[in-house]
């Protein structure tokens, strides 16, 4: 009988390729909806992005942690009715290589580089973009959108309006801000289990045990623990006040699970009683995976509150 180690790589190796081969019939699945992947190389990081254009408004959609642009899937037909569609995968995630270099895991240079590639001639040259994001992308983009120059651009420059789904972009108290990271760090199977239980308001499909292994190698990324410890060391110029969302020069509209038990709805309200012009649409019985969980219902609330179709 084998060591109890290789065991658990063996199991490990089987899982890593399950992963692999659903992601390729997940990838040949999207581009069968008439969706177009494509790398591009810019400023040294390689983005891996999908793309449908028809010569509507642009929308940027971004993930959140541990995920990819793939869990935007459900939602690229019913988007692409109205808008072009360019879904990233942040850098170090995904398809999108970013080099395990701690100096390089910080907010404010994921953003600012995120920012050059969307938005600049010498990447994807968009404007006037509305942004949906999930989670860790609703952080970037308010990186974006609040901390390197769109303050001094008129209402109608790079990006119009934010549409963020449970953003953790306050700052929180040291024992919560743990709390969270141990969920967001699992060392174990059963922590991987216990992360995949709290993403959704109902319990999760169980998962074949190599897959559990096989995610488990894949979240202990370095570059994620260099992202966490990077945070922690500068948490004052990576976290927002509500007071700093009221200087945001474009409209802002939320969308939470009534039972998100990652980013907690009380996060939400805190947000809406300091930044009182941002609009809040609360999903009930859902969890924090809400794009997943209630596609159908968020695209049509997303579609009545943006204002790139009311122009």
């Amino acid at each position: 009988m084998l060591p109890h180690f290789l065991r658990d790589k063996f199991s490990e190796w089987i899982g890593r390729g399950a992963l692999a081969y659903r992601r390729r019939a997940i990838h040949k699945n999207i581009l069968r909806g008439g969706v177009r992947h494509a790398f591009c190389e810019h400023e040294g990081v390689e983005y891996s992005y999908y793309y449908r254009i028809a010569n509507r408004p642009p929308l940027i959609l971004l993930h959140g942690f541990l995920d990819s642009s793939h869990t935007w899937r459900r939602l690229f037909a019913r988007l692409g009715e109205h808008f072009d569609i360019y879904a990233i995968d942040l850098p170090g995630f995904g398809r999108s290589e970013y080099p395990p270099v701690r100096e390089l895991w910080h907010m404010s240079s994921i953003a600012r580089g995120l920012d050059r590639f969307l938005f600049d001639d010498s990447g994807l040259g968009l404007k006037d973009a509305t942004v949906l994001t999930h989670s860790l992308g609703g952080l970037v983009a308010l990186h974006m959108a609040l901390q390197i120059k769109y303050m001094n651009l008129p209402p109608h420059g790079r990006m119009r309006e934010l549409h963020l789904i449970a953003p953790g972009v306050l700052k929180q108290p040291v024992q919560k801000r743990d709390q969270t990271r141990r969920h967001l760090f699992p060392e174990s199977e059963a922590e991987v289990r216990s992360l995949l239980s709290k993403l959704y308001s109902g319990m999760p499909p169980e998962l074949w045990r190599p897959v559990i292994r096989g995610l488990l190698h894949e979240w202990s990324h370095p570059g994620y623990h260099y992202l966490a410890e990077n945070t922690i060391e500068e948490e004052e110029r990576v976290w927002f006040t509500p007071a700093d969302l009221r200087k945001l020069r474009m409209p802002l509209t939320l969308y939470w699970g009534e039972q998100d038990q990652i980013t907690e709805l009380a996060m939400a309200r805190k947000i809406k009683r300091g930044a009182p012009k941002t609009r809040l649409e609360i999903f009930e019985g859902a969890g924090h995976a809400l794009h997943l969980e209630r596609s159908l219902e968020l695209v049509e609330a997303f579609l009545k509150n943006t204002t790139a179709l009311q122009s």
